[in-house]
């Protein structure tokens, strides 16, 4: 009977803190896309433009509000999980006063996220509504 328990609770915590590269993609995306909507929605509340600088190649972005820093971000396992591109002018998503982005109207912008060479995850952010998935 104890061997049975110890096996069940080996298990239990081996599946809990065996994380894999899909599994940080989704923190990362998770968390990137709270961020996302946590500027759209400064930005509304503030009156003024914000804005996120995405520093492509590394786990690392900026919040800004104009050009003052507001703050410093890295994604939750950044050795991991990297942003590898994005189709937003200069690597930048801005919202302006009324929430809405500021890139093309007719074209969805993207922000990928991966490991290495590969893309686990793909952020897609709509234009005029600025939702982010």
């Amino acid at each position: 009977m104890v061997v049975v328990i110890i096996g069940i609770l080996a298990t239990a915590i081996t599946y809990r803190y065996n994380r894999s590269t899909d599994t940080d993609g989704t923190l990362a995306a998770n968390q990137l896309i709270a961020d996302i909507q946590y500027v759209q929605i400064r930005a509304m509340g503030i009156g003024r433009p914000h804005n996120i600088i995405f520093a492509v190649g590394t786990g690392s972005y900026r919040i800004r509000e104009g050009t003052n820093i507001i703050e410093q971000k890295n994604l939750p396992d950044p050795a991991n999980i990297i942003i590898r591109n994005t189709n937003l002018p200069g690597n930048t998503l801005t919202f302006n006063t009324i929430g809405e982005p500021t890139f093309s109207a007719t074209e969805n912008g993207t922000i990928n996220l991966g490991k290495g060479t590969n893309t686990s995850r793909i952020i897609t952010i709509f234009p005029i509504t600025g939702k982010a998935q």
